[in-house]
């Protein structure tokens, strides 16, 4: 008695599901951004575990495509104990972005989305390394560097907020199938933002005729139910 149970939303991408600029039974939309390309957003066939691609297409124009709840902001950041993703990428190169995460309303311009909490590549950095970044409206931690990478095999990734939201901690698979906490020597506060999130994946790029992609596993959210 008293206790608050802790329930989950997870998604596993089963089945030959489609997805478009409404939202499906599990709440998800696409937000796609292109202007004569063809961007993929669809479950893969012949997938065992299930999994959703994103992914640019060769037409030489910048093109995002991202995979958000609609803006439907439906868990509580207080309230929020583990978001966890397993994904992979392929093709990413200089001009390619990737996030996987938690996050306020979609904006076009990624930096520009007010709240997050999300793994990231930023390919004018690296192609493969991964950085972390926490956002709450008003303190920004950008680009933290995890020592970890991500190329094509999957890997799960996890943002703990189960010690509060003033101490946001990052864990990451380090290729031995077992998580290792990440970028443990930086604060991640988001105590100035008392609002909800939505589930938010995303990979673009900023220009060229390159085939970035992301393959999600496993979207998995954890809360407390009061």
């Amino acid at each position: 008695m008293g206790t608050a149970r802790v329930d989950c939303y997870k998604d596993d991408f089963f089945g030959g599901r489609s997805f478009s600029g409404t939202a499906d039974a599990n709440g998800w939309k696409v937000e796609d951004v292109s202007s004569a390309g063809n961007p993929t957003y669809a479950c893969l066939d012949g997938e065992p575990t299930g999994s959703v691609q994103l992914g640019m297409d060769a037409t030489s124009e910048a093109q995002s495509v991202a995979l958000t709840h609609g803006d439907v902001l439906s868990f509580d950041i207080d309230s929020i104990q583990r978001v966890t993703y397993r994904a992979k990428v392929q093709n990413v190169d200089a001009v390619t972005t990737v996030v996987l995460g938690v996050a306020g309303d979609h904006n076009a311009t990624i930096d520009s989305i007010a709240q997050n909490a999300w793994f990231k590549i930023e390919g004018s950095g690296s192609t493969s390394s991964v950085v972390v970044e926490t956002d709450d409206g008003s303190t920004d931690n950008d680009d933290v560097a995890t020592g970890q990478t991500l190329a094509n095999s999957y890997k799960e990734m996890v943002i703990d907020l189960s010690h509060g939201k003033s101490d946001v901690r990052f864990y990451i698979d380090n290729g031995n199938g077992q998580l290792r906490r990440v970028a443990s020597t930086t604060t991640f506060d988001m105590s100035g933002y008392s609002g909800s999130l939505q589930p938010y994946m995303r990979v673009a790029k900023a220009s060229g005729t390159g085939t970035p992609s992301v393959e999600v596993d496993l979207c998995e959210i954890s809360y407390k139910r009061n």
